[in-house]
């Protein structure tokens, strides 16, 4: 615990760091706001138009059927206040009906008050009850119809679980690349800048890294907060906006796809909390590897190349995940919850859509927790002499020299 005194201070300043940081807040605020308006543009973007009431404001419609089909309006809900007759006197608006075996037409004529968007719907209504009709005549029954025309949903299932598993894994990749950027960051700018060296005096240097770490901890946890209540938001402009029915049916596909957050209110707790956790490793396995790897630098100039094993672990872990998310099946659902890079994109989704139990997800935290041990290990044998090494970059092979005991050229 010695070597940890000091980790308050350290954590307290740089977290104050970084909400100083005007790229940090100007960034952080055009995230929330993509965030604000990221399910409006979604269902606009999807086709979908703002629903405007639960009924038609079409008074009366005459149907001029001109067929021997039989039509009905009266199985939509929204046309429940509307009168659809043969002699209805000014009507609202005309459905015309004409054809025959070969191929059938409808035209619809509004009135002067009449809305586009209602006479758009109105014909839509008009060909569906065409259809109907059509089947009818062919002596099908509607739950016949139900029967030929219903997917088995197994296509769907699939297909939206590969978007969850995709958005997921961009979420970790984000938060797994942004935490180490900023670890890196810290390190090498209090090397460059010869604070470190006053600061040994009084703080340990173990305390040093894990102060920082607790404290980009907090700011990126922060800002993950933040996004999610920029998505609160726009969810609640979607509903406002276009509908609580557009609303349900954009969340459908994702909740269709973690069948245990459906479940009850516990098993969508269990799921939180495996997703908590599964990142909060992710990002301690991702921030030690960038402490290590920032303190390996002399410079601001050499930084960027302190990013690559980061960079290198987390686009092998998201690229993955893709593969795991277009391929669902038993044995790979299994490795990608017990491999240690991959689990901290694919475990949180593969136990909410139920492909692995909860005691699998805590056999990958196990194996996940000796790996950042392994890292903390390694990080109090060698980051005491690297944050005061002056020179050319640190490589592997010296930093396994160091490791064991050994000095850096």
């Amino acid at each position: 615990m010695r070597d940890l005194s000091g980790t308050g201070q350290v954590y307290r300043f740089t977290l104050s760091q970084l909400l100083k940081s005007r790229a940090n807040r100007v960034t952080l605020i055009i995230m929330v706001l993509l965030a604000a308006v990221s399910m409006p543009l979604t269902a606009l973007l999807g086709g979908e138009t703002p629903e405007t009431s639960d009924t038609a404001g079409l008074a009366s419609v005459r149907v001029d059927n001109r067929t021997d089909l039989v039509l009905d309006f009266s199985g939509d809900a929204y046309w429940a206040d509307t009168d659809f007759s043969a002699d209805a006197g000014e009507p609202d608006a005309v459905v015309t009906v004409t054809g025959d075996e070969i191929g059938y037409q409808v035209a619809v004529v509004g009135s002067e008050t009449a809305h586009a968007g209602e006479l758009s719907q109105l014909a839509e209504t008009a060909r569906q009850a065409v259809r109907d009709a059509c089947l009818r005549a062919a002596g099908l029954s509607s739950r016949q119809l139900e029967a030929l025309t219903a997917s088995t949903g197994e296509e769907d299932s699939h297909e939206d679980g590969f978007w969850v598993q995709y958005g997921y894994s961009i979420l970790a990749m984000i938060l797994c690349l942004m935490s180490a950027s900023y670890v890196i960051r810290a390190v090498v700018e209090e090397k460059d800048s010869r604070l470190v060296e006053l600061l040994l005096v009084s703080v340990k240097p173990m305390a040093l890294l894990a102060g920082k770490i607790l404290a980009v901890m907090a700011f990126t946890f922060g800002w993950l907060l933040a996004m999610l209540a920029g998505f609160g938001v726009s969810c609640g402009l979607t509903a406002g906006l276009m509908g609580s029915g557009v609303l349900q049916k954009q969340l459908s596909g994702l909740l269709a796809a973690v069948p245990r957050v459906q479940e009850d209110l516990w098993q969508a707790a269990g799921v939180l909390l495996v997703l908590l956790v599964s990142l909060g490793l992710g990002y301690l396995t991702m921030s030690l590897i960038g402490g290590v790897a920032g303190a390996c630098c002399s410079g601001m100039e050499e930084a960027g190349e302190a990013t690559g094993p980061v960079m290198l672990l987390t686009m092998t872990g998201y690229l993955a995940s893709c593969v795991v998310g277009a391929v669902s099946s038993g044995p790979v659902a299994v490795f990608s919850t017990l491999c240690p890079v991959v689990s901290i994109f694919c475990a949180p989704v593969q136990f909410a859509g139920g492909n692995v139990s909860f005691w699998l997800v805590l056999a990958s935290w196990a194996i996940q927790a000796a790996v950042i041990w392994g890292l903390l290990t390694l990080a109090s044998r060698v980051y005491a002499g690297l944050i005061v090494h002056r020179g050319s970059r640190v490589k592997l092979r010296e930093l396994m020299s160091m490791a064991k005991g050994g000095a850096v050229r």
